[in-house]
């Protein structure tokens, strides 16, 4: 309330309070002004002659400034013409009240402007509403696009990558009997299987490139074109020997162009299977293997690399551990041993990337680790392979429940 009459003022004051209105009172408009400037009213009445600053100036003024200008402005003056209305109406008052006022209808009048700003309001907040719905489905038919396009680049990536993978018909013809667990994070994989047939002697090998997604993905393609030279251009058949160039390899191609992208490269366990002999030579960067057999029988093992698993009915799983460094690594003094062992007819041999260990799940969220997979193919060594890739799949997925996957999840085991 905007009022210099003192007793108008206190009994306008009195008579909206007893409805439940809030109200500030101002003498003038001034003061009035600088109230609604600090607590924006929901509504001003106001005299219009008043000292200072009368009630025409206090409109004006109120219609300048933003938080201001849409509140609805009531006059109530003494001032009665016709023209005096037409003034108050066109400076932008919403209503126009003539003193000696009824006081019921200075309540109706109230009620319904405030009625008209809450429908204002509603209907504002209704057309934002929509325009909000809009922005939101035009973005997301535009994000689905783009998706959909994404997953079909990704579609296409995965079929170019799965050339690299040996094909079921390939490995039928080197492994009897065999199974390959190969399971992406995402639709495109860090991890893939690598084999070679040299004479009597096959290559194989189980990589872990670093990451996943699209950016492990293109460093599987090149991983998987360094091991093809070191065995068809240097003529390497020694699995240390192959990791060995092709560390030199994969540091030469990621310096080509001085970029010193040496953090990338790839955790890798190869095996060398000598038919002939009966004799597996293995070499691995970060990456064990696992050897089932009722006898194992080393060649030329390095004892701290090999650890005995037993069960309670003395079946035995072996695992020989690879050296420490990744392939990939700067230092001077790389270099991979190479392990050798002896073999014999329906042994088992595993190799796999840490992304089963590494898995989270179970009743209490915590990683599947080396010493349950360890156990978990103790406990199979002596299913089918088919049959040992189904308990596999099924332990993994019970295990990880309704978790994201953490990464790729690869695993091969081949029956000798």
């Amino acid at each position: 309330i905007i009022e210099d009459d003192k007793y108008i003022r206190e009994s306008m004051a009195e008579l909206l309070s007893a409805k439940s209105y809030v109200v500030e009172s101002a003498s003038n408009g001034k003061e009035g002004l600088l109230k609604a400037i600090k607590n924006v009213p929901d509504l001003v009445i106001c005299d219009v002659l008043m000292p200072e600053f009368n009630g025409w100036q206090t409109l004006s003024v109120f219609k300048e400034t933003n938080q201001l200008q849409c509140i609805p402005f009531i006059f109530l003056t003494a001032k009665a013409t016709m023209e005096d209305l037409r003034k108050g109406m066109n400076l932008g008052a919403d209503d126009y009240l003539v003193k000696p006022f009824d006081p019921s209808e200075l309540l109706r009048i109230i009620k319904v402007r405030l009625e008209k700003v809450e429908r204002l309001i509603r209907l504002e907040r209704y057309k934002t509403k929509k325009v909000v719905q809009y922005a939101v489905k035009k973005f997301r038919s535009k994000e689905k696009v783009k998706n959909d396009d994404f997953n079909q680049s990704l579609e296409r990536a995965k079929a170019v990558q799965n050339v690299i993978l040996p094909n079921d018909k390939k490995m039928k013809q080197l492994f009897q009997n065999y199974f390959s667990y190969y399971v992406p994070k995402d639709t495109i994989s860090g991890d893939f299987f690598w084999v070679k047939e040299i004479g009597p002697k096959i290559l194989v090998g189980v990589i872990d490139c670093t990451g996943h997604g699209v950016p492990a993905a293109l460093l599987t393609m090149v991983c998987y074109t360094q091991l093809n030279i070191a065995v068809d251009k240097y003529g390497l058949i020694s699995p240390a020997k192959i990791i060995n160039k092709v560390n030199e390899l994969i540091i030469d191609f990621m310096d080509v162009n001085d970029n010193n992208s040496t953090q990338d490269g790839m955790d890798l366990s190869i095996c060398q299977i000598d038919h002939p002999n009966n004799i597996i030579r293995f070499a691995g960067a970060k990456r064990p293997i696992y050897f089932s057999s009722s006898q194992f029988t080393p060649l030329s093992v390095d004892e701290n690399c090999v650890k005995v698993v037993e069960n309670s009915k003395k079946d035995q799983l072996i695992e020989l551990r690879g050296d420490r460094l990744s392939v990939g690594s700067s230092v001077s003094n790389f270099y991979t041993k190479e392990q050798s062992f002896k073999f014999k007819k329906q042994d088992k041999l595993y190799l796999s990337t840490d992304g089963i260990v590494d898995q989270y799940g179970g009743e209490n969220f915590k990683r599947f680790k080396s010493r349950h997979l360890k156990n978990l193919l103790l406990s199979i060594k002596n299913e089918s392979m088919d049959k040992q890739y189904q308990i596999i799949n099924n332990t993994l997925l019970s295990w990880k429940g309704d978790n994201e996957q953490t990464d790729d999840m690869s695993i091969l085991g081949i029956e000798l």
